[in-house]
């Protein structure tokens, strides 16, 4: 994990370094994070390599983030001879091209970098495949998701996860991400969730963004495993030849709150580390 933290900070000075400060950003790209809207701009290609991208909003899980860019999932139970390390490092890597001003299609590239001790996970285990549609009313987007979870690995199963994202524009300089997400599992049994993500995201200046992020996870619409994550995120917007780059690290505790009767309340023992960059393309 070192050394990935450290070629990813050398890539992100280096783009600091050679981004032209006097550039401009290519036409119909996003700028500040606070004003762009949910899907990708018509022509525009975005590499996803990096958390608070739209496209992974309602994708929430109770043992870590699993969006863009490197996750580690710290996920440690008990203490001393009865301590249990069940953490995790996941690379996800992925594009979204924006199709029309109001479609865009996309696809995920999760890599298993790091599993728990004795585990025998693939590198890949599914492909995540997803389009949104959402309609620009202003100060609003409205849309529909679905994002297709393919199996590659033998025994897993087909996934797919049917959305309803809104995004609320608000001051010129906020924004705030939410949205109704069915995440639904097509083993023997069906398996269902209920996600509602809320994402409030301020662009403190054009370049600088911070925020927050809560909501609420219903695995199998349950309220006794339900549970309310807690999470802050902030990054960084730079010009490299036109191209928008946003370099971003979120710190998340999926089940900061736990819905369960008689769970003791801050949930911490599991604790997710996202980090990396999303670059908003057009040719």
């Amino acid at each position: 994990m070192m050394r990935l933290a450290q070629v990813l900070t050398v890539s992100i000075l280096t783009l600091a370094m050679t981004a032209d400060a006097s550039a401009e950003r290519r036409e119909g790209l996003g700028g500040k994070y606070a004003a762009r809207n949910m899907t990708a701009a018509q022509g525009s290609l975005t590499i996803l390599a990096g958390p608070t991208s739209t496209q992974a909003l309602g994708n929430a899980s109770a043992f870590g983030s699993n969006g863009p860019g490197f996750n580690y999932n710290r996920a440690v139970f008990g203490e001393g001879d009865f301590e249990l390390d069940l953490s995790t490092g996941v690379m996800n890597v992925g594009a979204a091209y924006g199709i029309t001003p109001e479609l865009e299609a996309g696809v995920m590239l999760p890599l298993l970098l790091i599993q728990p001790e004795g585990a025998e996970g693939d590198l890949i285990s599914a492909i995540p495949v997803f389009a949104t549609y959402a309609m620009d009313l202003g100060n609003f987007d409205a849309g529909v998701r679905l994002t297709a979870s393919v199996p590659i690995s033998e025994g897993l199963d087909f996934g797919l996860n049917v959305g309803v994202p809104f995004l609320f524009r608000f001051g010129g300089n906020s924004r705030l991400d939410t949205g109704l997400f069915f995440p639904l599992n097509f083993g023997d049994e069906l398996g269902k969730s209920l996600v509602i993500p809320v994402r409030f995201t301020q662009s403190v200046t054009p370049k600088i963004f911070v925020g927050a992020e809560t909501g609420l996870v219903l695995p199998e619409f349950e309220t006794d495993a339900g549970a309310i994550p807690f999470g802050i995120h902030a990054g960084y917007t730079l010009l490299a030849g036109g191209n928008v780059v946003d370099v971003a690290l979120q710190l998340m505790f999926p089940g900061f709150v736990s819905l369960a009767e008689g769970a003791e309340n801050p949930g911490t023992d599991i604790m997710a580390i996202s980090f990396g960059t999303n670059v908003q393309m057009k040719f």
